[in-house]
């Protein structure tokens, strides 16, 4: 038996959400929201059950959000399309339909799949013929006639409802992204998002199929424009198309997600950095005929490797290797991976952490352009090989570490599982974005372990290569 309490609470703020984007407005959502919630506790009283309790909520929304559209509708004198002028004869048109009636069928126009929308200009607007029609698109003469007949009808029933505009299209969100990409194979995915409106169209289908209806009135962008904007998203996966509906293709990490695992891991970076610290102070007492330089610029190197590379493995692998991807090989050779994240202002405050290969930096204050950086080459730590950096790193407090590690990816797994839709667990990157070698640092800063270099530039501080 389902209780209501709990149905409550897990589905209050989803209806709410659901009914809020559906009608635009507090009010009406509190409504919908109410009405659907009676209607589910009113069936559980009469003794439902149900094997899929999700499912069956969800279709007991939809239906009520349906009811309530109709309830909504305005009451208009209906308009016969088939006697519309359609033609750009402004003044047949006005003296046809008032102003309002023509700016709701321009609406259900701009709001029309193209299929239909091809079809219905080319024979009202270009006063083509159905047989001329039916020779450029390959479509039977009766396919035609079918499709002007539903496209007409589309547009009678469309300019009956109250249709208003999400608010995405007055008030549009940023994210940022991530990725993983191979440079040698060609350009990457970040160009695909840069701008506001595809990050848009990724916010509004995330876990949320929607038909291009949906999408064009959520945006305030007409069909025409918004299905060039779905091509490339389509093209590289971005998004994709079940049936009639666009869903978003990649991960897009909330902003909640990514502030509970940075306050996670920085309380478990506070308990790291003494341990760290420790470890230090012991690998310092060791013999080493490998280092170049100072033993203080190789600190962080040290760090990073403390805190990284726990039993030697990489950092934010997820413990089931088959639930994340690297990288996807595009039909252009293109070899990128890449996922979105909301805007957090949480964030590592001391040093941006960076490396490519096998050549890692501890690169600057703040957010300068590695490529500024001119560290001379022959003072930079060589390091004969990667078995023997391991076995000089390797200390007493390595247990201890490594469990604090691991802890952190118990909470990370836990919280991608909630957060991450299903369709996306085994097909899509994603990462935590945090990184310990940061937070660590942050904190070995703050209590003067690690001293900064005035000049970054020509501090040799972190760089190594293997010999």
């Amino acid at each position: 038996m389902l209780n209501m309490n709990e149905i409550a609470q897990e589905y209050m703020g989803k209806l709410y959400y659901f009914s809020l984007k559906k009608t635009s407005s507090t009010a009406d959502a509190e409504d919908l929201t109410q009405e659907i919630l009676t209607e589910v506790f009113a069936a559980l009283a009469k003794g439902h059950e149900t094997d899929d309790p999700n499912a069956w909520i969800w279709k007991i929304a939809r239906n009520r959000y349906a009811r309530w559209a109709d309830r909504t509708h305005r009451t208009r004198q209906d308009v016969s399309v088939d006697d519309l002028d359609l033609s750009d004869n402004t003044s047949v048109e006005d003296s046809i339909i008032a102003e309002e009636e023509r700016a709701l069928l321009r609406r259900e126009l701009a709001l029309m799949s193209k299929d239909y929308r091809t079809i219905l200009c080319e024979y009202y607007f270009e006063n083509r013929s159905i047989s001329s029609i039916s020779a450029d698109t390959g479509l039977p003469p009766g396919t035609i006639k079918r499709k002007l007949y539903e496209s007409r009808q589309q547009i009678r029933e469309g300019m009956k409802m109250s249709r208003t505009y999400g608010k995405r299209s007055f008030k549009p969100e940023n994210i940022t992204y991530t990725q993983n990409w191979d440079p040698n194979t060609g350009p990457d995915g970040r160009r695909l998002i840069r701008r506001l409106i595809p990050q848009n169209l990724l916010l509004e289908a995330y876990d949320n199929p929607c038909t291009l209806e949906e999408l064009s009135l959520a945006l305030g962008i007409a069909v025409p424009y918004l299905e060039d904007e779905l091509e490339p998203l389509l093209e590289y996966g971005l998004m994709e198309k079940v049936g009639d509906r666009y869903r978003t293709g990649i991960v897009i990490l909330s902003r909640h997600a990514q502030d509970e695992l940075y306050d996670i891991a920085g309380e478990l970076a506070d308990r790291m950095a003494p341990v760290v610290k420790a470890a230090i102070k012991e690998i310092r007492m060791k013999p080493c005929g490998f280092l170049n330089q100072p033993f203080e610029d190789f600190v962080p190197v040290i760090v990073e490797k403390l805190c990284c590379f726990s039993r030697n493995r990489p950092y934010d692998v997820p413990a089931n290797p088959d639930s994340s991807v690297f990288t996807i090989r595009h039909h252009d050779g293109s070899h990128w991976a890449i996922m979105g994240l909301e805007i957090t202002d949480k964030e590592s405050k001391f040093l941006h952490m960076g490396g490519y290969g096998q050549f890692h930096q501890v690169l600057i204050l703040g957010n300068r352009d590695p490529d500024s950086l001119a560290i001379d080459p022959s003072a930079v730590p060589v390091i004969p090989s990667w078995d023997a950096l391991t076995e000089y790193l390797s200390n007493s407090h390595t247990p201890e570490l490594t469990a604090l590690f691991d802890e952190f990816m118990i909470h990370r797994n836990r919280i991608l599982s909630e957060e991450i839709p299903g369709y996306l667990q085994k097909t899509a990157m994603f990462s935590t974005n945090i990184d310990f070698r940061r937070l660590v640092m942050d904190r070995l800063i703050a209590d003067g372990t690690i001293v900064l270099h005035e000049d970054m530039n020509q501090s040799p501080m972190g760089v190594y290569n293997f010999a």
